[in-house]
């Protein structure tokens, strides 16, 4: 089938201007590169649900990178607003799209891995956005690491009327995601081998915030992720953000999460022996979102929690986490009476 004729691609919307909506002059509309099927295939996955005024943007930076074989799969929930009308506008070039009930963003992506082809996987929220040459580059980067199933770098991150901030990946080991509970792997920035998807399935669509992190975890556990520093996409923040909307239900899922991962009998017994601190770290971090959101009573339970699974790194990172926060405290003071 041969491309569709470029000269149709939308144009932006009026006011519109920049990546992914012009070139950098603001003057001339960008169009999608022709499909060389003699180059790796990518596919995107995007889920969306009632992401309208974001969707469009999103798209665009798919089908805008600079990469010729590109696959962008839109999985929409039964969106009430624009969100079918803006997919309409661009399905000449997506590859997969539909607009239906789902169970959730977990079961919308693995969907769409289910109808992706690419030899190289990833998905895209609606509300967020693929930086200019972000394929491209992965793809050339796993061309150089034929062993490495899972690359990651750097995002930016922040509300549309305020100042972006770094999100930063960084070097993990396996056993330190388990100790620590760090899985600092913006996921906007990673991509990942199909063969990771085929060995060890989709995404659990039990879970609903720990979705990406449990996955995460089993691709670090199975095979070998790399973390490549650089900024390839930016992270919305906004009210109806998951992030932002559901902090809350980090706590139901958490601890759980955790609690079946250890259970698996395919983990090995090296690891298996982190559980007391790593269920102790789930549990301050609970602690910690209910002592934001003023829950005294549930703070204190988890706090309760952490101790008893492990006394002594509970406490420690406690008083570590405490300490921390003063010094931040002091020295904002400190900044204010300088200026």
């Amino acid at each position: 089938m041969s491309d569709p004729d470029t000269r149709w691609f939308p144009s932006p919307p009026d006011g519109k201007h920049g990546w992914p909506w012009t070139r950098d002059d603001g003057r001339t509309s960008l169009v999608p590169l022709q499909h060389d099927p003699n180059r790796p295939g990518v596919s995107i996955i995007t889920p969306s649900f009632n992401q309208g005024r974001f969707l469009e943007e999103a798209i665009r930076s798919v089908l805008l990178q600079d990469h010729p074989n590109i696959e962008c799969i839109v999985i929409d929930g039964g969106s009430t607003d624009q969100s079918a009308d803006i997919i309409e506008r661009y399905e000449p070039w997506i590859s997969f799209w539909v607009s239906e009930p789902d169970h959730g963003q977990a079961d919308a992506i693995n969907k769409g891995f289910d109808h992706a082809t690419g030899d190289y996987l990833c998905w895209l929220n609606s509300d967020d956005v693929l930086y200019q040459g972000f394929l491209s580059r992965r793809v050339d980067e796993f061309s150089a690491r034929p062993q490495t199933d899972l690359i990651y770098g750097d995002v930016h991150s922040g509300w549309d009327d305020g100042e972006r901030c770094d999100f930063r990946g960084e070097s993990l080991s396996f056993p330190d995601m388990l100790r620590t509970l760090k899985v600092s792997i913006p996921q906007q920035s990673a991509m990942w081998r199909r063969s990771a998807v085929d060995q060890l399935g989709g995404l659990n669509p039990r879970w609903h915030v720990v979705l990406d992190r449990e996955f995460f975890l089993r691709i670090a556990h199975h095979g070998s992720i790399e973390y490549i520093p650089g900024v390839v996409g930016y992270f919305r923040q906004h009210g109806r953000a998951k992030s932002v909307a559901e902090t809350t239900a980090w706590v139901a899922e958490l601890p759980l999460m955790y609690a079946e991962f250890f259970a698996d009998d395919g983990l090995e017994p090296e690891f298996k022996q982190l559980e007391c601190e790593t269920t102790a770290a789930a549990h301050l971090r609970c602690a910690d979102i209910l002592r934001g959101s003023h829950d005294w009573s549930g703070f204190l339970a988890h706090l309760a929690k952490a101790i008893r699974w492990s006394p002594g790194y509970a406490m420690t990172s406690f008083i570590a986490a405490r300490a921390g926060g003063l010094r931040r405290r002091l020295s904002t003071l400190t900044d204010k009476d300088q200026r």
